[in-house]
């Protein structure tokens, strides 16, 4: 059997922009050690960015927000999708809890 062979992706058209050069080392702050970093974007432009841990599932939440609201703007993952994913371990949970009651294994 014969695999067919596909062509090649075309090249994007025109030139491609480099990626901007990143300083090869970290300055240092006080005492000799890295000098705390801000993310590129908290602060600016009216948003800061949060982190924050999802209870039930232990699984960390990044959040993008207004400085002037207060408003979530964009959430990574959506509060849905963790909820979800509790909802699910609980079930599992709960069925494992059920089989080492019976015996079953």
């Amino acid at each position: 059997m014969e695999i067919p062979s596909h062509p090649a992706r075309p090249s994007p058209p025109g030139p491609v922009a480099a990626a901007p050069r990143v300083p090869a080392s970290v300055p240092e702050g006080e005492g000799g050690t890295p000098a705390p970093t801000t993310p590129p974007a908290a602060g600016r432009d009216g948003i800061d960015i949060v982190t924050d841990t999802h209870e039930a599932t232990g699984a960390t939440i990044t959040s993008i927000v207004s400085t002037e609201t207060g408003e979530v703007i964009h959430q990574v993952p959506p509060e849905q999708v963790l909820d979800l994913v509790a909802f699910l371990l609980e079930q599992h949970r709960a069925h494992n809890e059920k089989r080492t009651r019976h015996g079953d294994h």
